[in-house]
């Protein structure tokens, strides 16, 4: 397969371009997504993300799909090379609000390769119907209900699919009462910290999660500002390499028996 990364390069111009990545996207898993961004250089990332930009602002093309789709892509590619820090600049050539972009991002990573190979499933789900579907607490049992109903022509409306979520909704665990994790869980940092944290001055943890299973600490590279949506996306993305390294070495996916604590994770 192409590298859809390449493609936009050697096809900036092209008017139909954009139909052609869809396509593409649509066959390319995430796992391979990341190895085709790997490759880029500087210069064939910033072609990349100029032509992100121009078909976002484009308003004969726009449309939410899309754009979740095209982040997906944008936030994929600066994972490598030190680019994070131009989320903060692509949010404001778009003039979206990144909490809205890494909503359109969910949204494509849920149904998005759905409604490019389907398009016409796209008029069975209200916006906000697609926002409490692709919600990371939401089963995918409840996302393939929603997708029968709309196969079958009925209307996912908003109260459908609160229904369909809470019908597919796992139970909670009852109380646990063995042995107690041997650190703290969650952000170091202030409760009321917005989406961004100020990292401290000197390197330090900022983020722990520990369990019978595994510990997973956090520290900023950085003395800069965190970007938690950045972080959070990183990490999802960590989990899809190690799930795709398992697949590709001939082994099944890792299953986690702790599913229901990483539910907002990948």
């Amino acid at each position: 397969m192409n590298n859809l990364y390449h493609l936009i390069c050697e096809n900036s111009t092209r008017p139909d371009l954009a139909r052609s990545v869809l396509d593409q996207l649509a066959e390319t898993s995430d796992f391979d997504l990341g190895t085709q961004a790997r490759s880029l250089t500087d210069t064939q990332f910033r072609t990349v993300a100029d032509w992100i930009v121009s078909e976002v602002l484009d308003s004969a093309k726009f449309n939410a799909i899309f754009t979740g789709a095209l982040f997906h892509m944008f936030l994929t590619a600066t994972q490598y090379g030190g680019r994070g820090e131009l989320v903060a600049e692509f949010e404001t050539k778009v003039k979206i609000s990144r909490s809205q972009l890494y909503r359109l991002k969910d949204i494509h990573l849920s149904f998005g390769r759905l409604l490019i190979k389907e398009p016409g499933l796209r008029h069975r789900f209200p916006m906000e119907s697609f926002k409490l579907l692709s919600s990371s607490g939401t089963e995918q049992a409840a996302r393939d209900e929603a997708t029968e109903l709309a196969r079958k022509g009925q209307a996912v409306t908003i109260k459908k699919a609160r229904e369909i979520i809470a019908k597919h909704s796992l139970p909670k665990d009852p109380a646990d009462h063995g042995e107690r994790p041997s650190c703290d869980v969650g952000l170091l940092a202030n409760s009321e910290e917005t989406l961004v944290v100020e990292a401290p001055v000197a390197s330090g943890v900022l983020w722990r999660y520990c369990d019978r299973l595994v510990r997973v600490i956090i520290e900023p590279a950085s003395k800069r500002a965190v970007d938690l949506d950045a972080m959070i996306y990183a990490l999802r993305e960590a989990l899809r390499r190690i799930e795709g390294e398992r697949i590709s070495d001939g082994n099944s996916p890792i299953q986690d028996s702790n599913e229901e604590q990483y539910a907002d994770v990948g």
